[in-house]
């Protein structure tokens, strides 16, 4: 079990010091960087901590921060001093430090989380792991892009909660409404018109802005997810022109044919994609309450969009 503190104030430090051999009983689990305290953090826990217990009786956390490097040949005698400052042979857990899109730009042009792998090969850290601070949006493209990490430490304080920046992990899949109404309204062919190009279209113009909200190694898989939506969704079309109750069918089948070909193409091809079946079960699991809402909203849509087509055809 961990129970853990930030290590990180001068006072506390003081503190902790004084009243060490409660550490076990207390907590051991501990997180510290090299930005902290000016370097400070990691010599006081060596001092208090690592240089007084069995190294079993307690978990480390370090960071890699950002502003301590600029460039890949940077990271390693960083990290070796990180070790010797913090008294130490290895990190249980080291993180890629206070992730956003851009500072994660910065990281993956050193190399650091390929850097934190080979330290992990090595036996110098246990797990690969990271801190963030930006979109849910960015996170899943961090985690597509390096699904090596193994935990996440996110910004999730009681302040936090009406803070807007902070985001649930729920998606309501907004990508997936167009498709869903452009099968159920249009019929296969230009349905799956609709699917394919969808992702493909959104890449284009969100990278135009300088936020792409697909990942370009996620599109293949996103676009045949989206194109055998479409299809399930028009194969109801012709029923759908009679009876709009249809609808309500069309998008359930849809959804449940659409996410099961998704995980079985990434069971089938996870040797040579980013994806590994266990993260889209994730990605599957925090989608439900958007699929949910689909279900009962497309089909609504659909019906008035029919009625008023219906309408003006009279």
């Amino acid at each position: 079990m961990l129970r853990g503190a930030i290590f990180s104030r001068g006072k506390k430090s003081k503190k902790f010091a004084k009243n060490s051999k409660k550490t076990s009983q207390d907590f051991n689990y501990f997180d510290t960087s090299r930005v902290y305290l000016g370097g400070q953090s990691e010599t006081a826990l060596r001092d208090c901590l690592t240089s007084r217990y069995p190294r079993e009786s307690f978990v480390f956390a370090n960071k890699l921060s950002t502003s301590c490097f600029k460039k890949e040949e940077e990271i390693e005698p960083l990290f070796e001093a990180q070790l010797k400052s913090c008294g130490l042979e290895y990190f249980d857990f080291y993180l890629m430090h206070a992730q956003s899109r851009e500072i994660f730009e910065k990281y993956r042009a050193c190399r650091a989380y390929e850097k934190a792998m080979q330290f992990k090969k090595e036996g110098r850290i246990r797990h690969l792991c990271m801190s963030f601070h930006d979109k849910a949006e960015v996170l899943d493209d961090i985690l597509t892009a390096y699904p090596e990490v193994e935990a996440v430490q996110i910004q999730l304080n009681y302040l936090d909660f009406e803070d807007p920046a902070v985001q649930s992990g729920v998606k309501f899949l907004p990508m997936y409404l167009p498709v869903l109404l452009g099968g159920c309204l249009l019929g296969i062919r230009w349905g799956v018109a609709v699917g394919a190009l969808s992702p493909l279209v959104s890449f284009l113009i969100t990278s135009a802005a300088g936020s792409p909200m697909t990942a370009l190694a996620r599109l293949p898989f996103m676009s045949a997810e989206l194109l055998i939506f479409a299809a399930v969704a028009g194969a109801f079309s012709k029923k759908i022109a009679k009876n709009a109750l249809w609808a309500f069918p069309a998008v359930i089948s849809a959804q449940i044919v659409g996410r099961a070909a998704f995980l079985a193409l990434v069971a089938i091809f996870q040797s040579v994609s980013p994806f590994t079946p266990a993260l889209v079960w994730g990605q599957i699991v925090s989608g439900v309450t958007g699929l949910i809402l689909q279900a009962i909203f497309a089909p609504l849509i659909v019906i008035a969009l029919k009625a008023l087509l219906d309408k003006k055809s009279d």
